[in-house]
């Protein structure tokens, strides 16, 4: 069965999110002062950790290479920019 869950997600350079696999993310807003993700999960699929990174507007982004962008929220006087961290896939090496 599908169904929409919300995360709470902290303003923080690093965080795991614990999800059902393949969840969707379907949008990312401030309700009540707390930045918080929606994602459409079936509810009968395994979870995994997914990592997620929050930046500020002028802040130092790390390991770019590895960010995929998913919005930016305006949470008044800050602008939060949410990125979801893939992991570096390296091919194998065969000898």
């Amino acid at each position: 069965m599908k169904t929409i869950w919300k995360y709470d997600l902290c303003i923080t350079y690093y965080q795991e999110i614990l999800m059902q696999k393949d969840a969707v993310i379907i949008d990312i807003q401030n309700q009540n002062d707390i930045l918080t993700m929606w994602a459409k999960v079936d509810t009968s699929a395994a979870k995994e950790y997914r990592k997620f990174s929050v930046y500020g507007t002028g802040h130092q982004i790390n390991n770019e290479d590895r960010l995929y962008y998913i919005k930016s929220v305006q949470m008044p006087p800050f602008v939060w920019h949410v990125f979801e961290i893939h992991e570096i896939k390296y091919p194998t090496i065969h000898m």
